[in-house]
């Protein structure tokens, strides 16, 4: 299931609660009843985000995620251990929101990452890390994504884009050569599997097979105004269908959070030959 990117990608204790702390048992026999919630305050959690991405060279306002088990709101924040990024609008708190604006250094695409505490009530949470993936626009288009999946690896590519990664297996991870997910011609009990060289087989030739297999790769589509997305397949009972039955084609527009469903092979009997699919996926 390919998963074209429309929309295309640590821990160091906070300081300043011990002088909190100090104060208030030194002047507990003179403080108020109400300066016990003070001490018994606990300090904010900072939270990850997952599938964090923007583009290359573009500055991402970024909202920071924390919880904190009290209700305080956050009037503080920094970020540390920059890597492949630039703090290029200062981390601040406004109202219990805090943000900080990234930016990629100059030119730069692929894996980077950030580290961020926030400050409710005088405590620091502890540094939470964060990756980016930083993605240079797509183009120049037109052109093309491709892969026949006849090389017997996941990383070939046969047009004129780069696509943003590997294939990937899910259910499954033994490589293009093995499993139930895999690269191959072999003649089954039906027909020869690929109508020439090699293909990509979902299935087996046991009927026990059960549970949800598949493969997907990344590509960057980011300035194109249109975009297809064409394959062959056909059937072939004799190699056992998933316990889903039939056979789906997805695409994600947000790194792979969501999936939308685009075509569905239907289970049951065998086709003699591939049948060719062309699909606009511009919207």
């Amino acid at each position: 299931s390919p998963g074209p990117s429309t929309n295309p990608p640590v821990a160091v204790a906070g300081g300043g609660n011990a002088t909190t702390d100090d104060s208030s048992s030194s002047s507990s026999s003179s403080a108020s009843s109400g300066s016990s919630s003070s001490t018994n305050d606990q300090e904010p959690v900072g939270q990850a985000t997952s599938n964090l991405w923007w583009l290359t060279d573009v500055e991402k306002i970024l909202t920071l995620d924390y919880s904190d088990p009290d209700g305080d709101e956050a009037s503080e924040c920094q970020v540390q251990s920059l890597s492949n990024l630039v703090e290029s609008t200062a981390c601040s708190c406004l109202a219990g929101i805090c943000t900080v604006g990234l930016t990629s250094t100059p030119g730069y695409s692929g894996m980077a990452s950030f580290e961020f505490s926030v400050v409710t009530n005088s405590l620091e949470s502890e540094f939470v890390a964060n990756s980016v993936e930083l993605i240079l626009a797509g183009g120049p288009f037109p052109g093309t994504f491709e892969d026949p999946l006849n090389a017997l690896n996941y990383s070939f590519s046969a047009g004129s884009l780069n696509w943003s990664s590997d294939w990937i297996e899910s259910g499954e991870a033994d490589g293009a050569m093995a499993g139930i997910v895999q690269i191959n011609n072999k003649a089954g009990p039906g027909p020869v599997e690929c109508s020439s060289g090699n293909c990509l087989r979902i299935g087996d030739n046991s009927l026990s097979v059960t549970g949800t297999y598949s493969l997907e790769r990344k590509m960057n589509l980011i300035g194109a105004s249109t975009a297809s997305l064409g394959f062959d397949w056909r059937r072939d009972s004799a190699f056992g269908y998933l316990s889903a039955s039939d056979f789906q084609v997805e695409i994600s527009k947000d790194n792979g959070v969501t999936w939308t469903t685009i075509f569905i092979v239907l289970s049951g009997g065998s086709d003699g030959s591939m049948t060719t699919e062309s699909i606009d996926i511009s919207n």
